[in-house]
C-alpha cells in the first residue's frame, strides 16, 4: 500500500513537471510557471508552486526570450512570434525627415525623430530664402531660419508588423523663427531683421512604404506672437502671415533607422 501511495505521488509530480510552461528571459534566466495570459505587452502567469492561484504576476515581453507551453515539445512558435512583435513595437525607432514642399516654397528643412509606442519627439530645423519678388515699384524678399519642436502622441495606429509606423497623430509644437526682410522700392531701401515665437497644434498622418521609408502628410493651426514690433506679411518655411491664427500645412518623407 504504501508503495503504490509513493508510486501515485511520483507519477503525479512527474505530470505536474510536464505541465510546467516555461518562459526564457533575454538574461538566460529560466522560470517555469503557469501562464494565465499573453497580451501585447505583458506575459500574466502564476508561479509553479502557486496551486491555488492567488498572486499573478505579469512580466514585460521586451525582457522575454522566448515561451514554451506545457505539452509541446518544441516551442510554441505562434506565441513566440506574438512576444517578437509586440518587442518590435516596444522598441525605440528613430527617424529623418524633410519638407518635399520646401522644394517648391523655397525652403529646405531637416527633423530628427524619436518615436516611442507611445510617444514622439522632433526637433527641426528650416531655412528660407526668398526669391525676389516685384510689385511693380521695386522688389522684396524675406529670408531667415526657423528652429522647430514637437511632441506627439498617436490617436489611431493602423500599421502591420512589417510597417508599424502607420497611424493618426496629435502633434504639439513650437517655433522660433528670425529673418530678414529686404524691401526695394525705387531709390529706398529698407532693410528690417525680425524675430517670431508660433505655438500650435497638427494632426499627423505617416505612412511607412518599406521597411525604412515612409511619407507623413500633417495640418493643424497655430498662434503666433512677433517678439520684434516689426513683422512682414510674408512667411515661408509654413508660416503664411506675420499674425493671428494661421494654418500650417505641408508634406514629409523620411527614412527610419
Amino acid at each position: 500500500m504504501v508503495r503504490l501511495v509513493v508510486f501515485l505521488l511520483i507519477m503525479y509530480t512527474g505530470l505536474t513537471v510536464s505541465a510546467q510552461d516555461l518562459i526564457i528571459k533575454r538574461s538566460g534566466e529560466k522560470i517555469f510557471c503557469s501562464i494565465h495570459e499573453l497580451t501585447d505587452y505583458y506575459v500574466h502567469f502564476y508561479e509553479i508552486q502557486d496551486i491555488d492561484k492567488l498572486l499573478l504576476y505579469k512580466m514585460d515581453v521586451a525582457l522575454i526570450e522566448s515561451v514554451t507551453f506545457a505539452g509541446s515539445e518544441d516551442d510554441d512558435y505562434s506565441v513566440v512570434a506574438e512576444v517578437e512583435k509586440a518587442n518590435n513595437r516596444s522598441k525605440k525607432i528613430h527617424s529623418v525627415e524633410t519638407n518635399i514642399d520646401g522644394l517648391l516654397n523655397n525652403y529646405f528643412s531637416v527633423f530628427y525623430q524619436f518615436i516611442q509606442s507611445s510617444y514622439a519627439l522632433d526637433i527641426g530645423f528650416k531655412r528660407y530664402s526668398g526669391s525676389p519678388e516685384f510689385n511693380g515699384f521695386g522688389s522684396f524678399d524675406d529670408s531667415g531660419s526657423s528652429f522647430e519642436f514637437g511632441v506627439s502622441a498617436p490617436l489611431k495606429e493602423f500599421g502591420n508588423d512589417d510597417h508599424p509606423y502607420r497611424g493618426i497623430y496629435l502633434r504639439g509644437f513650437a517655433i522660433y523663427n528670425q529673418g530678414t526682410f529686404v524691401d526695394r522700392l525705387q531709390s529706398f531701401f529698407f532693410v528690417q531683421e525680425y524675430a517670431q515665437a508660433v505655438f500650435g497644434a497638427q494632426l499627423v498622418v505617416p505612412y511607412q512604404f518599406t521597411n525604412r521609408l515612409y511619407a507623413k502628410g500633417y495640418y493643424g493651426l497655430a498662434g503666433s506672437v512677433d517678439i520684434d514690433s516689426f513683422a512682414p506679411s510674408i512667411r515661408r518655411a509654413d508660416l503664411s502671415s506675420s499674425g493671428g491664427i494661421k494654418s500650417i500645412f505641408g508634406l514629409r518623407f523620411g527614412f527610419l533607422f
